[in-house]
């Protein structure tokens, strides 16, 4: 008797978390005219949880998932088009997307491509000097949330 061949299915739910860093270019305009006032680096960390379905069709694998990491990364420039002493700072507090994935299973292997929509919640700030690590005053304050896409490539392993 010859045992029966087993083959992995990717047909099923599931739930993670993860954990890493961040990080981005910002640039600040200004809003009428486009000149630049100034740009940092937005560095940090990152951690949240994730969320998916795959349905397997014989070799072809189809996904959804969704994706939240609470972010702590921020960065500073000198405003440069300020006659005052001016602090620009940038703070990513969260980042989120939905995507879908195909892929293409050989066995336990599964190369995908993906895409889908993604969000940055921001916020900003400007302070008046001075020319330390210090804060300064504080003069104003926005927050955002942007909308964007994200694709990419990737491979998993079971």
């Amino acid at each position: 008797m010859v045992a029966p061949v087993v083959v992995y299915s990717w047909t099923g739910c599931y739930i993670g978390g993860n954990g890493g860093g961040v990080s981005v270019r910002k640039t600040w305009n200004v809003t009428t005219t486009g000149d630049l006032i100034g740009s940092h680096d937005a560095d940090g960390w990152l951690g949240g949880v994730q969320a998916g379905c795959n349905y397997q069709v014989g070799n072809w694998v189809f996904g959804i998932q969704g994706d939240y990491d609470w972010v702590n990364a921020s960065g500073s420039n000198i405003d440069l088009v300020s006659r005052v002493q001016l602090i620009d700072r940038s703070q990513i507090d969260a980042l989120a997307s939905l995507t879908g994935r195909v892929g293409y299973a050989f066995d336990r292997f599964l190369p995908y491509v993906k895409g889908g929509v993604a969000w940055e919640r921001d916020r900003y700030s400007v302070s008046f000097g001075p020319l330390t690590t210090q804060p300064g005053v504080l003069f104003s304050t926005a927050s955002e949330t942007r909308q964007g896409y994200t694709v990419g490539i990737g491979g998993e392993y079971a």
